[in-house]
């Protein structure tokens, strides 16, 4: 088995040193943890990546023309040629990102490779990267990039090793999770009243957020972050904490006595709007026409399936 890690947002919380595999990193994960292969198709990051002394212990990957650039190439090699050839631009092997070879690289060390950090879309308009407003990276307020060349050069990948598993773990666990609980907590109150299934959800679900904190989360430096909360993040923490927590029991009654799918899809649409809404009044989102269209379809799609 293999891991490749990608820097998408969605893994800013776990400790990547508690994964107990080889592991291929792209770009600056180098900043934050050891990574057996590192991928830099960028020369600045490459150069970057040898200043701090990165490849004594380790490999660094990059593009055949930037080799005879580096004057230190030590444990520098070059990207796997592509096993394949088209005839779009993002079949050129110029147009291939760190994270595409990355996966591509795997190929090369197992046959059970798992991806994480590889959000490809931005949950917003602009840059999705865990390294954005730092040095080589492109500031937080970036449109982002549009995630087609890699969805398209990810999946020639995975078309062309059909007989390797690739396995994108954490974003298919927290889908099927989300399932699971949803239809788990039907029938939990198809026999009892929500308080109680509550009261033991909440007292298992504190042990088990705890345990996974503990041993894949990054805890140390909890204490002093929490010492710099002011008033205004105590609010916003005890808001939160009283809009999760009252919705969850009164989204336990709705759900006691109505069908899932319509529920779920109700849920959705409020997530949506709600989103759009905010965006829009406190950071200057553009409500276009398409986004308007789309939220009149969403509404549509409740009234009908109630």
């Amino acid at each position: 088995m293999i891991l490749v890690v990608g820097n998408g947002e969605s893994r800013k919380d776990i400790n990547i040193d508690n994964i107990p595999m080889k592991k291929i990193g792209c770009n600056a994960i180098y900043r934050d943890y050891y990574v057996d292969h590192l991928v830099c198709v960028d020369k600045r990051m490459c150069q970057e990546a040898i200043n701090a002394g990165f490849q004594k212990n380790s490999k660094i990957y990059t593009r055949h023309d930037w080799v005879g650039y580096f004057q230190n190439k030590r444990n520098l090699r070059t990207v796997p040629e592509l096993p394949f050839t088209g005839y779009e631009r993002w079949d050129v092997p110029w147009h291939w990102g760190a994270g595409p070879y990355a996966v591509l690289l795997a190929t090369k060390h197992s046959d059970e490779i798992h991806l994480l950090g590889f959000d490809l879309y931005s949950k917003d308009q602009f840059t999705n990267n865990i390294y954005k407003d730092t040095d080589n990276y492109n500031v937080a307020t970036k449109r982002a990039v549009d995630p087609s060349y890699w969805i398209h050069q990810i999946g020639r990948i995975f078309k062309h090793f059909s007989n390797k598993k690739f396995i994108i773990t954490f974003s298919l666990i927290a889908s099927l999770a989300s399932v699971f609980i949803t239809f788990g907590r039907k029938q939990m109150f198809k026999k009892y009243d929500v308080e109680t299934v509550y009261f033991i959800d909440l007292i298992l679900s504190t042990i088990f957020v705890l345990f996974f904190l503990f041993m894949f989360g990054n805890t140390k430096n909890i204490v002093s972050n929490t010492k710099k909360f002011t008033m205004k993040d105590w609010g916003i923490i005890a808001g939160t904490a009283l809009a999760l927590s009252s919705t969850v029991i009164l989204g336990g009654k709705i759900l006691e006595n109505n069908d899932i799918s319509y529920l779920t899809l109700l849920d959705t649409s409020i997530d949506v709007l709600a989103s759009v809404l905010v965006a829009y009044l406190f950071y200057n989102e553009e409500l276009t026409l398409k986004k308007i269209i789309g939220l009149v379809l969403i509404l549509a799609g409740v009234f009908i399936i109630h």
